[in-house]
């Protein structure tokens, strides 16, 4: 329950940014600028750049979830890197799958924030480490 909570409230974010990320620059020039396949590290700067609004609001969304603060911050980093991820690899999808590439970075951005949020945490709600059961006597 809690990581479709996370998932929902990180995918809204991430669409209100991206909102406010388009009003400049189309989506579809930012993938463009985004999905620089020849330079992963030029791709990452790129996103950073073209998309801060997305970013903000998605990791704002999961430092509020629910869950302890380093599973949210453990789900922060992984969706930001899947959201940077899905623009390197858009251009790829759109070719492969005949998309159009504004279509396919969606569909990329949404899947790689899904995983993201269904990555097992290694701690419990209640914050204490996974720790195997006491031994029966």
């Amino acid at each position: 329950m809690k990581r479709s909570v996370m998932l929902a409230a990180c995918v809204a974010g991430a669409a209100a940014g991206l909102c406010i990320d388009t009003r400049e620059a189309p989506l579809a020039v930012l993938v463009a600028w985004c999905g620089d396949t020849s330079s992963p590290l030029r791709s990452v700067t790129r996103h950073w750049a073209a998309m801060p609004a997305s970013h903000a609001f998605m990791t704002a969304a999961s430092l509020l979830g629910p869950g302890r603060f380093s599973q949210r911050l453990g789900c922060a980093l992984l969706m930001l890197a899947a959201m940077v991820l899905a623009g390197w690899l858009t251009p790829l999808l759109a070719r492969a799958t005949g998309l159009a590439p504004a279509t396919a970075l969606v569909i990329a951005m949404g899947a790689g924030m899904a995983l993201a949020a269904a990555l097992p945490v290694r701690v419990r709600p209640s914050g204490s480490p996974l720790r195997a059961p006491p031994a029966m006597p």
